[in-house]
This record gives C-alpha cells, sequence and structure tokens, in this order.
C-alpha cells in the first residue's frame, strides 16, 4: 500500500533544482518567514520578525529564528 501518493513526476535532481529556483526567484524573504510547519505562507508580521532580511522558523522551537545570526555580508 503506497501511503505517500502524489502526482510528482520529476526526479529528485530536478526537484531539487525547482526548490533552489524557488528560495533564490520567488520567495518573497521580506514579508514571509521560511516554514515547513504550515502549507500557507507565514508572514512576518505575524510573529514580529522585522529585523533579520531572512527569517527561518525553527521547527523544534517556534519562537527561534534560525537564520537569527545571519548578516547581509
Amino acid at each position: 500500500k503506497d501511503i505517500w501518493k502524489n502526482e510528482n513526476k520529476l526526479s529528485t535532481g530536478a526537484l531539487w533544482i525547482e526548490f533552489l529556483r524557488f528560495y533564490t526567484e520567488q520567495f518573497n524573504y521580506e514579508e514571509h518567514i521560511v516554514t515547513i510547519r504550515q502549507i500557507e505562507p507565514l508572514l512576518k508580521c505575524e510573529k514580529g520578525w522585522f529585523r533579520q532580511t531572512i527569517a527561518i522558523e525553527d521547527p523544534f522551537e517556534l519562537s527561534h529564528n534560525l537564520a537569527g545570526g545571519l548578516s547581509p555580508r
């Protein structure tokens, strides 16, 4: 029994390229937080995370921004 049903026909390599393309060309870093916890976009204003250019929600400690220590240099 296949419990992971999907319509995907792309190779792992093609999926990786699309993943990179999404996060380099399409993702709105000014307004959104990278999260694996929910399907819908998570807005920075929902968490009050405005100072960092990139915000990545820690999936285990939801109040922690994994990108908090990054600098723009």
